[in-house]
């Protein structure tokens, strides 16, 4: 019963979202001056922390609210594919264009895993105990990385086209990968044994997240459908169809009573597009926010606020949406 009344509301929330217009809204602004113009932005989900990587090749760690820079870390010089911090931010990877994977402990700046993969990674996320670290070369098998040895423990299966997407569910038992071959997968953390299946996506899932119940996932993609899948047996139990655009990230809050959606303007990817909060118990719309520029990330922050990070030259912007 607990499992339908969760699908229940993340069924009304879901309709809002894909319903959603405009709404006349500027959220709260703080502005962080840094010593380079600032191209990406990640959010630790259980300590003021962030992080954002400057043009200069460093990934300079902020506290929050404040933004004061609490440590410098060098990074190789060129593009980047991966980057994130653990929930609790006390570790960061970063994974460079030609392959190399590097994680950092935040607090000391010390490299603790160095990791070369055949090619550029297309995912890089950690557990929600920061134990594991989930890893993927564009187009390959999703490895399950224990970060203090920084030895693979588990990989899981090769699909068609690799894994697009990937999140744990709340007790990290297990994880979710929306698959280049359009398929969304849950495989068992302990072992990587595959626990159920869904194929009913037209395109290759862009977000997947698990719902705070750990029974639950919504994953969406490029066919701007949503999709409520049981987590056990693969079915969908609901498919929800309105969205105007594709949504680039789905993530609840780490309390999961709220649901952030990132949308992305399919036909002009230089160009922002609708930032929307639901309320997970009522569905009701707190937020619906089209940034003025391009967001370069963000996330949501200990204290249950979405915070969303854009550039202006050498400063970050943070709006705070809720």
């Amino acid at each position: 019963m607990r499992i339908h009344r969760s699908v229940a509301a993340l069924t009304v929330l879901l309709l809002v979202a894909v319903r959603a217009s405009a709404q006349s809204f500027t959220p709260p602004e703080s502005v962080v001056a840094l010593p380079a113009q600032p191209v990406a932005l990640v959010i630790a989900t259980t300590r003021p922390v962030a992080a954002v990587i400057t043009v200069d090749s460093r990934i300079r760690i902020l506290s929050l609210p404040d933004g004061r820079e609490l440590r410098e870390i060098a990074i190789p010089p060129g593009p980047g594919d991966v980057f994130s911090l653990s929930p609790d931010g006390r570790l960061a990877v970063y994974g460079d264009h030609n392959g190399r994977v590097q994680v950092w402990a935040t607090d000391s700046g010390a490299a603790t895993c160095d990791l070369k993969l055949r090619h550029y990674p297309g995912v890089g996320v950690f557990s929600h105990d920061g134990k594991t670290l989930a890893l993927a070369a564009q187009g390959d098998a999703l490895q399950l990385v224990d970060v203090a040895t920084c030895t693979t423990r588990a990989s899981l299966p090769q699909t068609i086209g690799g894994v697009m997407a990937a999140a744990f569910s709340r007790d990290d038992r297990y994880i979710v990968c929306g698959g280049g071959d359009t398929a969304v997968r849950v495989y068992d953390t302990a072992d990587g044994r595959l626990v159920s299946e869904n194929r009913e996506s037209l395109m290759s899932p862009l977000a997947v997240d698990f719902a705070r119940d750990g029974h639950t996932v919504v994953a969406s993609g490029g066919d701007k459908v949503t999709l409520i899948i049981d987590a056990a047996t693969g079915r969908v139990t609901r498919r929800l169809r309105g969205a105007t655009q594709p949504p680039l990230a789905v993530q609840f809050s780490p309390d999961g009573s709220r649901l952030g959606i990132v949308f992305m303007k399919s036909e002009d990817m230089t160009r922002p597009d609708h930032i929307v909060v639901i309320d997970a118990a009522s569905g009701a719309r707190e937020v619906d926010w089209v940034p003025p520029v391009m967001p370069i990330g963000g996330g949501w922050s200990h204290d249950g606020h979405l915070i969303v990070g854009t550039m202006q030259q050498n400063a970050l912007h943070l709006w705070t949406l809720k």
